[in-house]
């Protein structure tokens, strides 16, 4: 597993029915056992845009993800549940 600091994004999860990311921003929460900082929306660029077909960046928007913090080392397997801490 990398440090918190080595790698520029971290991908968790996602929902089948919409985005779980909008009410982790500003929140700490843990995944699995590793304790992250919602940061913010991680929303689709007119680059993605450009290199897929039109219509794209529309179907995107507020499905991006979260950007966060990782604030410890851990390890996290897929089907892990994301708790929130404060």
């Amino acid at each position: 597993m990398a440090a918190p600091s080595a790698t520029p994004r971290h991908d968790a999860t996602s929902s089948p029915t919409g985005s779980i990311s909008t009410p982790l921003v500003g929140r700490r929460f843990q995944v699995g056992n590793v304790e992250c900082l919602g940061q913010r929306l991680c929303e689709p660029c007119s680059h993605l845009e450009r290199l897929t077909t039109r219509g794209t960046l529309r179907e995107l928007i507020h499905r991006g993800g979260l950007r966060a913090d990782v604030l410890s080392d851990g390890e996290v397997t897929t089907g892990e549940l994301i708790e929130t801490i404060d």
